[in-house]
């Protein structure tokens, strides 16, 4: 499955992934006698870790092979997490950082091993560094384009490093010197073959541009925007003024479509169809069909109705090529069979309108999403709607749909079924009994900062006492009594968790209870340059330390308000 770009608003980022996920050809999966995510237990996914950065999260992606995680901030910085198993470290685990991160303009690529990561970080998004993606270490730079990159991808067995940039410059490095191999301008696009030793290239006049390491490149006369490989290589589709389809071993056209309105193309998995589309029809035409079947090449065997005035805004094929999702612009998606001849037949339509839809790896699950609704979970075999949960925008699946990944403000989510072969290095520790509070300070003097309940899977970062310091999905932080939680982790790992030193505020007028002036440094103010908000016989949790001029002074947090007070003003629990 091709690996989208990072880019930068959650609802962008779901958006493109799921057309990625429909225009693109993917592989067919074996399908297990599990599925992997069954529809009917939607309901009982859970956070199972969360990955904390310094600023707010962009764009997220995982490795083509599921192996690594990357999370790309506004603060710029690249984070890389192990992802998969069989390592030394656990997922969720933070490898390191990146500097240089720009999002919506930041694009990476693996190579098929996963060991070596390329990245296009900087000031203008056009130096490419590559690294060792286990430490992190810096291999090679390249620093020969001039404008921000659109594409990077390794070539011919990792030989060889392809970078494409928004102003058509096109360069193949030698990955393992830097050098420059050839480079190609006014470049419109560009597709690798399968087989991993062809690339072909479109220029903006008209040609179409073969190359190959071992031969170099042949050019032909063809008026042509956009291209892509059917899955074994043998043919290429090109359209842009109307549609083509050549040969790509002989180099030589198959067929022409002139008066084609094609906008993308999907290729079944085995060459034999191809379903082009545009905003206002989508067809299945003939490629290779069998000789059996009286049908001719490059033949329309079936046009998909559009019931809704505005469109076609998504066409999804099954990674076993058997099924297609339509959902037009009205959000009506349907379910189509194609059978053996090419023709397609509605087996269903969903129940609920939707704004995308994504099928899983096995061919079994349909997920349908809906911008500030309710996912829901279909058979992707029979249409039936099995499950529905509540999830955010920013969704996007692992490679193996193990994992389902959102993110808000400075936390990414990690979701999926439980599982005792998935570990995390940062589990929840439990769940609240029933209905129970948050609150700003680890006690019940200050109203609650929201409720909880028996969903909501907690991450404890510190404790104090009884109380836990705990972060949930959408990063908000705060105190839970561990009386109301069904702790659901070993007691070690309770007690090995950082304890945060409280004190109380003293009284300080008996008759008023007037509240305390913080200071906004460890230094003595006037009361009209306090800060106000820090009661009389509350508890506050102390940050800091600091002694000035004789007179030690804490850095505290009431809940309400963060400064310094004297040491005279609080009262500790295990003082004498």
């Amino acid at each position: 499955m091709k690996r989208p770009h990072f880019i930068t608003t959650k609802l962008i980022t779901l958006f493109a992934l799921f057309c990625i996920v429909s225009l693109i050809p993917v592989m067919v999966f074996a399908q297990d006698s599990d599925p992997v995510l069954p529809p009917a237990e939607a309901r009982n996914l859970r956070v199972l870790t969360l990955l904390q950065h310094d600023s707010p999260v962009a764009a997220v992606e995982f490795s083509p092979g599921g192996n690594f995680f990357l999370s790309g901030t506004v603060g710029g910085q690249l984070y890389i997490w192990q992802a998969g198993a069989g390592s030394q470290h656990q997922r969720g685990e933070l490898l390191y950082t990146l500097d240089g991160y720009l999002p919506g303009v930041t694009v990476t690529a693996f190579d098929s091993d996963e060991k070596r990561l390329a990245a296009s970080l900087g000031a203008d998004g056009s130096r490419i560094e590559l690294y060792d993606t286990a430490t992190g270490a810096p291999v090679l730079v390249f620093e020969e384009h001039t404008q921000p990159l659109h594409s990077i991808r390794f070539f011919n067995e990792d030989t060889q490093l392809i970078s494409y940039d928004f102003f058509g410059q096109v360069f193949i490095f030698d990955a393992q010197s830097g050098a420059i191999i050839t480079q190609f301008e006014d470049i419109l696009d560009f597709a690798i073959a399968p087989d991993d030793n062809r690339i072909v290239l479109t220029r903006s006049d008209g040609s179409l541009i073969f190359y190959a390491p071992d031969s170099g490149s042949e050019v032909s006369d063809v008026n042509a925007e956009f291209l892509r490989f059917s899955p074994g290589g043998r043919w290429l589709a090109l359209w842009g003024d109307g549609l083509s389809v050549w040969d790509a071993q002989n180099r030589s056209e198959y067929f022409h479509v002139s008066d084609a309105q094609v906008d993308d193309v999907i290729w079944t998995p085995d060459g034999r169809f191809l379903i082009t589309r545009s905003f206002a029809n989508a067809e299945i035409r003939a490629i290779n069909p069998a000789p059996e079947l009286e049908i001719q090449t490059g033949d329309v065997v079936f046009s998909f109705p559009i019931f809704s005035d505005g469109g076609l805004r998504q066409i999804t094929l099954s990674p076993d090529g058997q099924r297609v999702v339509t959902v037009d612009t009205r959000g009506t998606g349907r379910i189509w069979r194609i059978e053996a001849q090419g023709e397609a037949r509605q087996i269903g339509a969903l129940s609920t309108l939707v704004d995308d839809v994504a099928i899983s790896p096995d061919n079994i699950t349909l997920v349908g999403f809906r911008r500030d609704f309710r996912t829901r979970f279909w058979s992707a075999v029979t249409g039936e709607l099995r499950g529905e949960t509540e999830l955010p925008e920013s969704l996007i699946f692992s490679p193996d749909w193990k994992l389902l990944v959102s993110y808000t403000g400075t936390i990414v989510a990690w979701r999926g079924l439980p599982s005792e072969e998935m570990t995390f290095a940062f589990s929840p520790v439990g769940r609240p009994v029933g209905r129970t509070n948050l609150r700003p300070t680890p006690s019940e003097d200050l109203p609650r900062l929201r409720d909880l309940d028996s969903r909501d899977n907690l991450f404890v970062l510190a404790r104090a006492g009884q109380w836990l310091l705990v972060v949930i999905e959408d990063g908000t932080q705060g105190w839970v009594n561990t009386n109301t939680l069904q702790i659901e982790v070993d007691n070690t790992v309770i007690e090995n968790l950082p304890e945060v030193p409280v004190a109380r505020t003293r009284q300080q007028n008996p008759d008023d209870d007037l509240p305390f002036f913080l200071m906004p440094e460890p230094a003595p103010v006037d009361a009209a340059e306090g800060l106000e908000g820090c009661d009389s016989i509350r508890t506050v949790v102390i940050l800091d330390e600091q002694a000035v001029d004789g007179v030690n002074y804490f850095h505290i947090d009431c809940g309400t308000q963060r400064g310094w007070l004297p040491e005279s003003d609080l009262e500790f629990p295990n003082s004498p």
